[in-house]
């Protein structure tokens, strides 16, 4: 076991992994200036092929985020829809939001005041549902217990 403590260790490591890497590109710096003075065409072609993957990359990912953000609002939307209403959605909960959203207010702000929204303006809707769980669990349970005594 090493005696000492978690803070040397890392500072350690990370000083080991710091004059590693100064060590590498003092020699790859030289090595790359030598090959683009020797080989100009090919270390361009190469520069430009390593920035268009990296391009791509960035770009690629950023169409990853938009994709999930976009599949995460859909998926809001379509439990809004079930357990809301389309008409409570469509004719009051939507422009609320795009009222926030005028608002140029931070996201953080928009997701607490809509938040707050549905909760308050949810209690009756939630009341009904849970009545309505509550009267189909009974339902249930008669069932079961009448085909036991059967």
């Amino acid at each position: 076991m090493n005696d000492q403590p978690p803070e040397q260790q890392l500072e350690y490591i990370i000083e080991a992994i710091l004059t590693k890497t100064i060590r590498v590109l003092q020699i790859l710096i030289p090595l790359i200036a030598r090959f683009s003075s020797q080989h100009p065409t090919a270390f361009l072609v190469l520069t430009c092929a390593i920035l268009v993957f990296i391009l791509l990359r960035i770009i690629r990912n950023m169409v990853t985020i938009v994709r999930r953000t976009l599949f995460l609002g859909v998926l809001v939307f379509v439990v809004l829809l079930y357990v809301r209403g389309f008409d409570t959605v469509v004719l009051y909960d939507l422009p609320f939001l795009y009222k926030l959203v005028l608002q140029d207010e931070n996201l953080e702000t928009i997701i607490r005041k809509w938040s707050t929204y549905l909760s308050h303006s949810s209690i009756r809707h939630s009341r009904t549902i849970y009545s309505i769980c509550r009267h189909k669990a009974m339902e249930v349970w008669n069932q079961l217990i009448s085909a036991l005594n059967s």
